[in-house]
């Protein structure tokens, strides 16, 4: 199945583009989804999607979801960072 995954914020500019499209197995988990693109971006600058977890909210079609979510084909995923201020 294909999906695709759209960055914002650091992440973006580690990986040099705002989107990718990844092919996974039917009835992947966002948690491999995101293993894989650490596997083929290293200068993503983490090691594992928990990392990531701890910075980025993560949107599945129009829903926020949890490194558990099973992906449909097609489906879009953005990766969204927190945001600081005060």
């Amino acid at each position: 199945m294909m999906v695709k995954i759209s960055f914002l914020g650091p992440i973006k500019q580690a990986i040099g583009t705002a989107e990718i499209v990844a092919e996974m197995p039917p009835l992947s988990t966002l948690g491999e989804l995101l293993n894989k693109v650490i596997a083929d971006h290293p200068k993503i600058g983490f090691n594992n999607p928990r990392e990531i977890e701890d910075y980025y909210m993560f949107i599945v079609g129009k829903h926020v979801a949890n490194l558990n979510c099973i992906l449909g084909d097609k489906e879009d995923v953005i990766l969204f960072p927190f945001v600081e201020g005060g």
